[in-house]
């Protein structure tokens, strides 16, 4: 007869400790691309390349009126948006788009965003730090007025 905490009754230890490990992990995973979501208050998601982004209000406003300029917008318009993947790395997290980028626009629903960040590789979610917003100034346009920059 076997004692307690033979090689069968460890097996199934060891498997209890990985299997709720794993769950733990994947539960943190999910908290932290939910929170990375919610905190940064963006409502509009799209990709463009590799990236996943999320945009403000302010920002689905500036798009939808380059998508459909009925108006006077000026040349340089454009709109900020998050690329959750970056800010979640710790990276700076904010691009800005301009109606070049459109045709490269895939939008995208907000569980299709949280599924991709879900799919990340697990070292690129380790420490996801909250992203801090710096309040911008808009045009009477609602467009911000912070310059495009080359970007890399």
């Amino acid at each position: 007869m076997e004692t307690p905490g033979t090689s069968f009754q460890d097996l199934i230890n060891k498997w209890d400790k990985v299997f709720l490990k794993e769950e733990k992990n994947k539960e943190q995973k999910h908290s932290k691309v939910k929170n990375a979501i919610e905190g940064q208050n963006v409502i509009m998601f799209f990709k463009k390349g590799d990236g996943i982004f999320g945009a403000p209000e302010e920002s689905r406003i500036v798009f939808a009126q380059l998508k459909n300029p009925d108006g006077e917008m000026p040349d340089d318009a454009g709109f900020p948006a998050f690329d959750l993947i970056k800010g979640m790395n710790g990276s700076p997290a904010q691009s800005m788009f301009s109606a070049n980028d459109l045709p490269e626009i895939k939008i995208i629903t907000r569980d299709d965003a949280e599924k991709a960040l879900m799919q990340c590789p697990e070292k690129e979610m380790e420490e996801m730090p909250t992203m801090n917003l710096i309040p911008m100034k808009t045009d009477k346009y609602g467009a911000n007025t912070i310059k495009l920059k080359d970007r890399e």
